[in-house]
């Protein structure tokens, strides 16, 4: 029986592509960037599920969240650079999760979205792979998900710390780790 897909996509927002003081960027955002084309686009031509897991604050919430103590005032809404880089901006028929906590099921819909769309599996990609794509992926296995995160297709400030999240995840929350080649060719065939 073949998995019931879908993509999430996490926080690749265009703060998180500017360099600043308080919030480190990751060298290879870009790289990672196309990866994620590659594999929305086929996604979408494939009719699987594209879901983006956004950081989105209200402007009132900046003097008073734990989160912008660690790094900073960011992903403000309303900010322009709040929204998804134009790269892989979402369409009209991708989902849009807003998420203010690392995790993007706590205290969201997108467990509630995945189960409408009757998904078993989820691919993670994005950024800070010791980060928010951590704890999506730890939430994602809590509920029961099978998860796979993409190896080039998510990134972090300190690539030690992305090696370790990867080896985490693989071994506490049995996250397969696959290349954009391999979750391609997984697409391919659960399509």
């Amino acid at each position: 029986m073949s998995a019931k897909l879908a993509l999430i996509i996490v926080d690749m927002l265009k703060v998180f592509f500017q360099s600043s003081g308080e919030l480190p960027t990751s060298k290879n955002l870009d790289k990672v960037a196309q990866n994620i084309k590659i594999l929305s686009d086929e996604c979408r031509r494939r009719g699987i599920p594209v879901i983006y897991s956004n950081d989105a604050f209200q402007p009132a919430e900046a003097s008073i969240e734990p989160h912008f103590k660690l790094f900073g005032v960011h992903a403000i809404k309303g900010d322009p650079l709040s929204d998804v880089i134009d790269l892989i901006a979402p369409t009209q028929n991708d989902f849009v999760v807003e998420k203010r906590m690392y995790d993007g099921f706590y205290d969201t819909r997108l467990d509630s979205v995945l189960r409408a769309l009757r998904v078993d599996t989820v691919i993670v990609t994005g950024t800070w792979t010791d980060g928010c794509v951590k704890h999506t992926v730890m939430g994602a296995w809590a509920r029961c998900y099978n998860p796979i995160v993409v190896e080039d297709a998510v990134t972090s400030p300190d690539e030690n710390e992305h090696v370790w999240a990867l080896k985490y995840m693989k071994k506490y929350y049995g996250a397969k780790v696959l290349t954009v080649s391999e979750a391609l060719d997984m697409i391919r065939t659960n399509s």
